[in-house]
């Protein structure tokens, strides 16, 4: 499939051409995606509390260096793959706080610049 890198600007003129009730329904669609920057709002005010401890932290690193330098233990290579899991888990819990926290009405984006000639 080829892709195409279009502007703003050549987005919304090409918007402007689609006949009205696909027009519609892209704007639609549009007023359901949050902005950039109510995503990142989203994720630094929610970013800390899905961090492992840091203590946790800690040991990731030294367990991730004694990873490298070929030096884990089988006790520590568990560890780090515990370490691992949780800090997935931890990832996806954050996003998934993150979006619900963007879908919130006040976090909507607005999107009359389309409907605008």
């Amino acid at each position: 499939m080829a892709t195409s890198n279009m502007t703003m600007d050549q987005i919304f003129q090409a918007a402007r051409r689609l006949p009205e009730s696909k027009r519609r329904v892209l704007l639609k669609r549009l007023e359901e995606l949050p902005q950039e920057d109510a995503v990142l709002a989203a994720a630094n005010q929610l970013r800390s509390r899905y961090r492992l401890a840091p203590k946790q932290r800690k040991r990731l690193g030294v367990l991730s260096a004694k990873g490298k330098d070929g030096t884990l233990s089988t006790a520590e290579w568990r560890e780090l793959a515990h370490l691992v899991d949780e800090m997935r888990g931890n990832w996806v819990e954050f996003a998934k706080a993150v979006v619900d926290e963007v879908k919130k009405p006040s976090r909507r984006r607005k999107t009359n610049q389309l409907a605008s000639g």
